[in-house]
Parts: C-alpha cells; structure tokens; sequence
C-alpha cells in the first residue's frame, strides 16, 4: 500500500483553458460527452441543456427542459439521444438538433401518512444502453424507458405493503443487468435507513437478486450509483463503509469498515459514490482521505490525504482521477494516489464553484464550474 500526502507547493493554480463557455447559473448533473459526434451535452441554472462542440465549444443547440435546473447527477447520452432528469420529470433530446423527443414522470413518491408527490429525481444517477434509459426515482421506482420514443418498456417497484419510504439512488448497466442501489426508511421520521443493492435484467426488468446491506445507518444511506467491475458490485455508505458484492449472486464478497464516526448528519457523511477503473475502485473516505481498492478482494492499494471532501462522484481517466470539493478540483495520479495539483475555476474573479463532476474526451476535460462549461486539456 502506497500513503502519500498533500504536497504544500501544489495549491490552487489556473492551467491552459481550451475554451470557456459561459451560462446562466451551474447545475449539479455531470456533462454527456458524444466523441462520434463531437459533442459536449451540458446542463445550466435556468433550466437548459446545451450542446457544443467538442473543439471549439461553438454552442450547436440549446433548449429548456425544465422551469428549473436539471437535478439528477448525470446527463447520459445514446443512439442520438440525449436523456436530462430534472427534478420531477426526464427529458429525451435528439442530440444532433435538441428537439425534444419525449418527457416521462417516475410513478408517484409514497409518503408516510398517505400524501403523494411526484417521484423525485434530486442527485439520481440514470444510465442507458443502445436501447433504453434506466430511471431511478425517489418512491422507490426504477423505469426503463425506449430511448426514441420515451415508452415504458418496465417499472420495477418494491412489493407492497413494506411501511416507510423508499428511494432508487442510482443505476449502472453492464453486460444486461441493471445494477441499482435503493434506501429504505425503516421509521416515518427516516432516522434509520437500510441500503438495498439490486440486479435487474435490463431486458424485462426482472429481479435477479435483491441484498439488504448488513449496516443501517440514517438520511439516504446509499449516495451514488454501483460501481461495476468483472465479477463484483461495489457500493458505499454515508458512513463511508464499502461492500464489494458478487455480481451474479448478490453475496458480500468484502466489506471495508468506515473511516469516520456514525454519521447523524448530512454534514458528517461520504455524499459521493464509488467508481470503478478496470479492476480498482475509488473512494472517498469523509475523512480527508482518497482510497484506492482492490475491487476483488476489497484490499487497500493507496490512501491518500487532501484538503476537502468530495461534492460529487470522481471522474476516473486512464492517468488521473479528477474530484470536486466545492471551489476546488483535485487532481490525483490514479496509479499511486499522489495529489498532482489543485484547480479553480479561472473564469471567476471570486472563488467558483465546482458544480459537478467532469467529463473528459479527446484528451480534454469538461467541467461543469458556477457559471458555465471549462474545456481544458487533461494532464
């Protein structure tokens, strides 16, 4: 295992700028990048996703799909479409012209005492294969929708009658199995809530297996989507544990215990999910604290120390691993966990924000930052 720490000389710096586009306002959902089509996808604060060129970030299209910004913590894009989560509905684009192609709401979000909302999306990871788009809502539904036409092909719901609230956080498809994961209220106040990881097949949306992870904890109890890797599904908790699960079984494979005390607030927890490159996973501790782990067997490759805790999922490129803190985007080497340097966003006179996580192609990164898009080459 390899520890290093924040090198002092590598503070905040402004590297060479590809190109800058401003919007209106920054969003939370991390951009969809189309390197056949050479195109960047992003979201703004007034409710629009852009599209622009991937060389120059020439705005091709614009349109709102929303009133507000969009919510979920991804754009995704397929087959010429462009899929954007809102905040209680999903958009379809066409993503050669941004026509809007169809609009979906998840099923309704049961609340305890009877009173129903519409299925949320806020921080939901969507993912899509050539086919269909996979949902998750709040309520606990999952939907999986025609890219082109927007037409339900299945909804996968708890069975009825369990008490409390339910939430799908997130979904990763693989090798046609919807990875998901799902909290679980077990008191009305939410208090205490039960993980849940499942297996869908992505055709029919039956379940393959459903885990209750062996940890409670309180708030949404699962942040992120699965990381998938050959062989195993790895998940982490606000209270910063890990569980490596077999991806045909559903079995704990490995856990790794937390790094931090018992979460009792939104402000004492991990708010990032895992992510997987190859065989390894990264994640982040709520304690400062980068890992790196084996995804077969759960063991520590490095840990590493920095200044911040991660706002968003990592971006995870073939050399570096890319997170945001806020004002701040972290640069690690992926290899060893060294902390390469720190970022703003030069854009701003102030401080900006880091307002999602990157996406990077053709050797350039596109970070979404308070008030528009910062194309930069990666290092």
């Amino acid at each position: 295992m390899v520890i290093s720490g924040c090198d002092g000389s590598l503070g905040p710096r402004r590297p060479l700028t590809a190109w800058y586009a401003p919007h209106s306002g920054y969003a939370p959902p991390q951009p969809a990048v189309d390197e056949e089509k050479g195109a960047v996808f992003s979201a703004t604060g007034d409710g629009h996703v852009i599209a622009r060129t991937l060389g120059s970030g020439r705005q091709l299209w614009a349109t709102r799909v929303g009133r507000s910004r969009p919510e979920g913590e991804n754009l995704v894009t397929r087959a010429g479409v462009v899929v954007a989560p809102v905040l209680f509905h999903t958009v379809g684009l066409d993503a050669l012209t941004g026509v809007e192609l169809w609009r979906y709401r998840a099923p309704p979000d049961t609340i305890d005492g009877g009173a129903l909302a519409p299925g949320s999306l806020g921080g939901v990871h969507v993912d899509a294969d050539n086919f269909s788009v996979y949902i998750p809502a709040w309520g606990g539904s999952i939907s999986a929708i025609d890219l082109r036409t927007g037409g339900v092909r299945w909804v996968w719901q708890p069975e009825p009658g369990i008490p409390h609230r339910f939430g799908a956080q997130g979904v990763r498809v693989s090798g046609g199995t919807v990875y998901a994961t799902v909290w679980h209220f077990l008191n009305a106040t939410g208090t205490v809530c039960e993980g849940w990881v499942l297996a869908l097949d992505a055709v029919t949306g039956r379940q393959i297996w459903r885990t209750t992870l062996p940890r409670r904890s309180s708030h949404l109890c699962l942040p992120g989507a699965p990381a998938v890797t050959p062989g195993r599904v790895i998940v982490s908790m606000i209270t910063g544990e890990v569980f490596g699960l077999d991806a045909q079984t559903g079995a704990v494979a490995w856990s790794v215990p937390r790094q931090m005390p018992d979460a009792t607030g939104v402000f004492n927890a991990v708010i990032s999910g895992p992510v997987a490159f190859g065989r390894e996973v990264y994640v982040d501790g709520g304690t400062e604290t980068l890992r790196a782990l084996s995804a077969d067997d759960g063991r520590v490759l490095w840990r590493t120390r920095y200044s911040g805790q991660l706002k968003h999922d990592l971006l995870a490129t073939d050399r570096w691993l890319y997170g945001a803190d806020g004002w701040n985007l972290h640069v690690f080497d992926r290899r060893t966990g060294r902390l390469h340097v720190t970022l703003r966003d030069p854009g701003s006179r102030h401080d900006g924000l880091f307002a999602a996580t990157p996406a990077a192609a053709g050797g350039r990164i596109f970070a979404p930052v308070s008030a528009g898009l910062w194309a930069f080459p990666s290092h």
